[in-house]
Protein backbone atom coordinates (compact mmCIF):
# COMPACT_ATOMS: atom_id res chain seq x y z
CA UNK A 1 0.00 0.00 0.00
CA UNK A 2 1.18 3.36 -0.73
CA UNK A 3 1.93 6.27 1.49
CA UNK A 4 -0.78 8.47 -0.44
CA UNK A 5 -3.46 5.44 0.28
CA UNK A 6 -2.27 5.54 4.35
CA UNK A 7 -2.56 9.41 4.07
CA UNK A 8 -6.14 9.04 2.89
CA UNK A 9 -7.72 6.56 5.23
CA UNK A 10 -6.01 9.09 8.04
CA UNK A 11 -8.05 12.13 6.70
CA UNK A 12 -10.92 10.18 5.72
CA UNK A 13 -11.10 8.56 9.78
CA UNK A 14 -10.59 12.19 11.20
CA UNK A 15 -13.21 13.62 9.12
CA UNK A 16 -15.71 10.90 10.98
CA UNK A 17 -14.45 11.72 13.89
CA UNK A 18 -12.48 8.55 14.84
CA UNK A 19 -8.83 7.19 14.40
CA UNK A 20 -8.77 3.56 14.93
CA UNK A 21 -6.58 1.57 13.43
CA UNK A 22 -9.61 -0.58 11.63
CA UNK A 23 -11.00 2.73 9.89
CA UNK A 24 -7.67 4.06 9.21
CA UNK A 25 -6.96 0.64 7.23
CA UNK A 26 -10.32 0.32 5.65
CA UNK A 27 -10.47 3.94 4.51
CA UNK A 28 -6.71 3.31 3.06
CA UNK A 29 -7.56 0.03 0.95
CA UNK A 30 -10.66 1.88 -0.23
CA UNK A 31 -8.49 4.31 -1.60
CA UNK A 32 -5.95 1.86 -3.01
CA UNK A 33 -8.50 0.02 -4.49
CA UNK A 34 -9.93 3.29 -6.08
CA UNK A 35 -6.54 4.07 -7.56
CA UNK A 36 -7.15 0.65 -9.03
CA UNK A 37 -10.13 1.04 -10.97
CA UNK A 38 -9.84 1.50 -15.16
CA UNK A 39 -9.70 5.13 -15.80
CA UNK A 40 -12.67 6.74 -17.51
CA UNK A 41 -12.27 8.42 -20.76
CA UNK A 42 -11.71 12.13 -21.08
CA UNK A 43 -14.85 12.13 -23.37
CA UNK A 44 -17.61 10.77 -20.77
CA UNK A 45 -19.01 13.79 -18.43
CA UNK A 46 -17.86 13.26 -14.68
CA UNK A 47 -21.12 14.23 -12.39
CA UNK A 48 -20.42 16.91 -9.70
CA UNK A 49 -18.71 15.34 -6.48
CA UNK A 50 -21.23 15.43 -3.82
CA UNK A 51 -20.33 16.37 -0.19
CA UNK A 52 -20.38 13.54 2.55
CA UNK A 53 -22.52 14.27 5.31
CA UNK A 54 -19.92 15.01 8.27
CA UNK A 55 -19.94 11.83 10.77
CA UNK A 56 -19.86 12.51 14.35
CA UNK A 57 -17.64 10.41 16.79
CA UNK A 58 -20.49 8.47 18.13
CA UNK A 59 -21.31 7.52 14.15
CA UNK A 60 -18.25 5.49 13.80
CA UNK A 61 -17.62 1.95 15.98
CA UNK A 62 -14.38 0.51 16.91
CA UNK A 63 -14.23 -3.28 15.24
CA UNK A 64 -13.06 -3.82 19.40
CA UNK A 65 -15.88 -2.16 20.84
CA UNK A 66 -18.47 -3.57 18.73
CA UNK A 67 -16.50 -7.42 19.41
CA UNK A 68 -16.93 -6.29 22.96
CA UNK A 69 -20.43 -5.61 22.62
CA UNK A 70 -21.61 -9.10 21.14
CA UNK A 71 -19.85 -10.61 24.27
CA UNK A 72 -22.63 -12.91 26.24
CA UNK A 73 -23.26 -11.62 29.63
CA UNK A 74 -20.59 -13.07 32.29
CA UNK A 75 -22.55 -15.24 34.80
CA UNK A 76 -19.35 -16.27 37.41
CA UNK A 77 -18.93 -14.13 40.15
CA UNK A 78 -16.46 -11.80 41.06
CA UNK A 79 -12.81 -12.91 42.51
CA UNK A 80 -12.63 -12.48 45.73
CA UNK A 81 -9.64 -12.58 48.26
CA UNK A 82 -11.65 -13.33 51.24
CA UNK A 83 -10.82 -17.22 51.48
CA UNK A 84 -6.89 -15.69 51.72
Amino acid sequence: MMHEHIVTGLATALRAGTLTSDVVAIEARKGAEADDAPAIPASIARPEPTRLPRLRAADATSLAAWRFSRLPPESRPLPSAARL
